[in-house]
């Protein structure tokens, strides 16, 4: 598997390819969806699209992404509210792409307003990776464009996988959405130091119940389940 964008670095102003390696082989031709999100959620959204089998260009600002334009992505896939809601903006202009807005609840834009501009399907943040994998291939097919489904694909020692299940050796353990969400966005942001706040925005969302005690208490039994996996000879 590529590379996940490292959110310690420099932004970069141009598309990074990541180009996920999924399990089994695809006989169509890779398709690519540009990816317009700040890192920790990029690279979440990058990993759900592995199992769509597609390449993705990464790029973290309303420049780099405007740049990307003519460059004949299958869709794009848009945090309207980057730059202080900058990112609106993308969704607008002639349609090059199948677009879908990502929204978050306590944000600048709100769905209504994401639809207007021209996206022609939303997200909410936080989303379960099967609910993007999903919207993402269905509004393709409504493009005419078809996308291949793998539901799981493996990821150093693990398997995970968007039936809400982990593969820790030879041992298969049944998740819960929200830790199967949570696994996902660790995994795919596996090289960064994660915030409380990150956890909160992108797995649980702003909700009443979604305390301090409760991520750390998730976090801390996911941690468990993933531990719990056989040292890999020679390791």
């Amino acid at each position: 598997m590529g590379r996940v964008p490292d959110s310690s670095r420099p932004l970069p102003e141009r598309a990074t390819a990541f180009v996920p390696r999924a399990e089994g082989r695809h006989s169509e031709t890779r398709k690519t969806v540009l990816v317009v999100a700040r890192p920790s959620l990029a690279n979440l959204v990058s990993l759900c699209l592995v199992h769509c089998g597609c390449a993705v260009a990464v790029v973290h600002t309303v420049a780099a992404a405007r740049a990307q334009a003519s460059a004949g992505h299958a869709a794009s896939i848009v945090d309207v509210d980057l730059e202080e809601g900058t990112g609106l903006g993308l969704l607008e202009g002639a349609r090059a792409c199948a677009r879908i807005a990502l929204v978050h609840p306590r944000g600048i834009w709100s769905s209504f307003e994401a639809f207007a501009r021209g996206a022609d399907q939303v997200v909410a943040v936080p989303f379960t990776p099967d609910e993007l994998v999903i919207r993402l291939r269905e509004l393709l097919r409504r493009f005419g464009q078809a996308l291949p489904l793998t539901r799981s694909q493996g990821l150093e020692g693990l398997e995970i996988s968007l039936d809400e299940r982990v593969v820790v050796g030879s041992r298969t353990i049944a998740l819960s959405p929200a830790l199967n969400s949570l696994l996902y966005f660790v995994c795919a942001n596996r090289e960064s130091a994660l915030t409380l706040e990150q956890l909160r925005e992108s797995v649980w969302g702003f909700g009443a119940l979604t305390t301090r005690q409760t991520i750390e208490r998730t976090v801390a039994q996911l941690g468990r389940l993933i531990a719990a996996r056989p040292a890999i000879p020679g390791g």
